[in-house]
């Protein structure tokens, strides 16, 4: 993946985030961490975003990341960047996207970043001495944002970005945040009562989280982009997909709701 991407020929890139940096470094704090970056992204988060990232001496990493980084932390003196090298690595991420048939509407911004750094990474490479840095800070934190990818193999890459913040199961919303990812259960269509659907989705919700550890609570959120209602909603760590049947998970979560639904109907006939 990238493959045509040789991070160290942006010349040009590397001598405006040195610059850009230089030019606001009075104004920032010295006791928080600070790294340029220039994000794509899609403006409607159909797909993640790429982003470039710089220290302040031109040590740079490319990293895929849900959503664009801005969304995680703090982001300072953002502008908009035009210029053939960042037109280059926009053409890449559409092409990508393309592969996966998502369509995209492109944007490009670039700002400094502010510590503490949370950068939720499907995909990196670059410098390895930034990329060890940031391995070793987070192990010692029992963090897992950049070093996720370490752990991200190439068939469940693929499956992250086939899935991405998408109904690519059918009923299942899949939606990616930080290293995790909120699985949306749409309720069956043949339940035509939504409330009584949503009562039986919390008491499901809760039998699926007591036998599966793995799986957390998690709610339907605006930036999801669901406007119906839902019979639940669950999450989990991204690591966990490639080991998770959900299409079986679904099965017995559904056919338990169906069950109890019309036996409830059938208590008030």
């Amino acid at each position: 993946m990238f493959e045509n991407i040789k991070i160290d020929d942006f010349k040009e890139l590397k001598n405006i985030a040195i610059n850009y940096y230089n030019n606001k470094k009075d104004k920032l704090a010295d006791e928080y961490d600070h790294l340029i970056v220039y994000s794509i992204y899609d403006i409607n988060n159909k797909f993640p975003s790429l982003n470039l990232f710089y220290d302040e001496i031109g040590r740079a990493f490319l990293s895929l990341t849900p959503e664009k980084p801005t969304k995680y932390m703090s982001s300072l003196y953002p502008t908009k960047i035009e210029n053939n090298e960042i037109e280059i690595l926009k053409k890449e991420y559409e092409n990508l996207a393309k592969k996966y048939l998502k369509k995209t509407n492109a944007n490009i911004s670039m700002s400094i970043c502010q510590s503490p750094l949370i950068i939720p990474t499907f995909y990196a490479k670059g410098n390895e001495y930034m990329l060890k840095k940031y391995y070793l800070s987070e192990k010692l934190k029992g963090l897992r944002y950049i070093s996720l990818h370490r752990i991200i193999d190439e068939n469940l890459l693929d499956l992250i970005l086939k899935s991405y913040n998408t109904w690519y199961y059918k009923d299942i919303f899949t939606y990616y945040s930080l290293n995790d990812v909120h699985m949306v259960f749409d309720i069956p269509e043949e339940l035509d009562i939504k409330t009584l659907s949503i009562e039986l989705g919390k008491i499901a919700k809760q039998y699926l989280i007591k036998n599966n550890p793995i799986f957390l609570d998690s709610y339907k959120i605006p930036d999801m982009n669901i406007k119906k209602s839902v019979l639940m909603v669950i999450k989990t760590k991204v690591w966990n997909i490639k080991n998770i049947d959900i299409e079986s998970i679904k099965y017995d979560i559904f056919d338990k709701i169906k069950k109890s639904y019309f036996y409830v109907l059938d208590m008030f006939k």
